[in-house]
């Protein structure tokens, strides 16, 4: 999965401490345009340290001319950096009030569209989704093709997430298309459609397709990957993707190391590849399973669980896991630990479950049925010009016949 909100990669490593007012200027920033203080930060956005001093410099101008989009931005991408929850969505909702405040909401975009990821990566697909919509209903309004590609893209993530895999595959060929057709093609969020495609081929057990565009991923995303910190690519989301589609194949040895390859260049430090995570010690453990090593496959199973419990982030995908360490359970005749992870599974089942439910009722009434009607309208206005232009050539035949006769009978 690789979701898409902002087109710099950003490590979120460190928390800050004091924001705008509290936070003191140094001297060589002093009186720096916002165009010096961004070109700044987008240039040396590997280097946390720096861009967390670009960024609270630029709040603290903004604060001080009252400049309420530029506060709005710079809270919004101060946010990449907090570790903390609530710290992080502070920051998020602060963004969305300063946006709404300067009257110019194009610039509720980006606090959105971090806020729908943000749930998204707690596998709170209710929360995310209603986040995407507002998205994409501003994006329509000021007119943000790239942000409706945004939110569509992340709204495929979901359908993926829920198991409606070919409304899935539909939605991602489009925004594929978009930033391959785009005149300016922008690399990373090109790698990141691209990605996101080739998960959807999986699923949708069209595994040569996946093959086809993870191995265009690889190819690209390792040019980068010998340019810049290999964090800062998706070089190991690509590897780990055609690890996992290798498992489907039944090419376990090499899908093992696909998958272990992938994680260990992937960093954990940053909140968003928990899932990759998660799903890693999944098929690792479905691995050891059809290699024969069921310890094996108990010990990655009891890894996952600690990372749900602990996390609280509900995959669906990974529920055969919870399946695989009651039933090991009852072979043991551990009839407690039997009970404990029967009583996690009803809780896994019942957050997932009350989670598609919601989301499907909402993708329905509010993404499913927009569009149809939306088709359904351009289909109609298609027909009513053909309908049109057919009555005008019936008009021109009929004058034109007219006059042949009356023509004919003049002489």
């Amino acid at each position: 999965m690789q979701l898409r909100f902002y087109n710099i990669t950003l490590l979120l490593l460190l928390s800050f401490v004091g924001f705008g007012q509290s936070y003191k200027v140094p001297d060589s920033l002093k009186g720096k345009s916002y165009r010096y203080l961004e070109k700044s930060f987008e240039s040396d956005y590997e280097d946390t340290l720096k861009c967390r001093i670009y960024l609270n410099t630029i709040l603290n101008k903004s604060i001080k001319e009252n400049n309420l989009k530029r506060q709005a931005r710079a809270y919004c991408l101060l946010s990449y950096y907090v570790v903390d929850d609530s710290e992080k969505i502070a920051l998020i909702d602060k963004a969305i009030q300063k946006a709404t405040s300067s009257k110019d909401y194009s610039y509720l975009l980006l606090p959105y569209s971090f806020k729908g990821v943000y749930f998204h990566y707690k596998a709170d697909y209710k929360s995310a989704l209603n986040n995407y919509l507002k998205v994409l209903k501003i994006a329509k309004e000021v007119n943000s093709s790239n942000y409706i590609d945004i939110a569509k893209h992340n709204i495929g993530l979901i359908k993926t997430d829920l198991g409606r895999h070919k409304e899935a595959l539909s939605i991602l060929k489009e925004s594929f298309l978009h930033e391959k057709n785009r005149k300016e093609v922008d690399t990373f969020a090109y790698l990141e459609s691209l990605l996101s495609l080739a998960d959807s081929y999986r699923y949708n057990k069209l595994l040569d397709s996946a093959t086809f565009y993870n191995t265009e991923g690889i190819i690209k995303s390792k040019i980068i990957y010998n340019r810049k910190n290999i964090y800062e690519t998706l070089y190991p989301s690509f590897v780990f993707n055609e690890g996992v589609n290798l498992f489907f194949k039944g090419n376990f040895l090499d899908s093992r190391d696909s998958i272990q390859k992938g994680l260990s260049l992937t960093n954990f430090h940053d909140p968003s590849n928990l899932n990759r995570l998660i799903l890693g010690n999944f098929y690792s453990g479905n691995i050891e399973i059809s290699l024969g090593n069921y310890n094996g496959a108990f010990k990655y199973f009891l890894k996952l669980d600690s990372i749900v419990q602990q996390k609280q982030v509900f995959i669906p995908e990974v529920r055969y896991g919870y399946e695989y360490l009651i039933k090991i359970y009852k072979k043991k005749k551990d009839r407690n630990k039997q009970l404990e992870f029967i009583n996690k599974l009803l809780l896994f089942d019942s957050i997932t479950n009350k989670q598609r439910n919601f989301v499907t009722d909402k993708l329905f009434t509010e993404f499913d049925t927009p569009k149809l009607i939306a088709e359904k309208e351009k289909l109609i206005a298609a027909l009513e010009k053909e309908n049109t232009k057919i009555l005008s050539q019936n008009l021109i035949i009929s004058i034109l016949l007219a006059i042949s006769l009356f023509g004919g009978g003049y002489y």
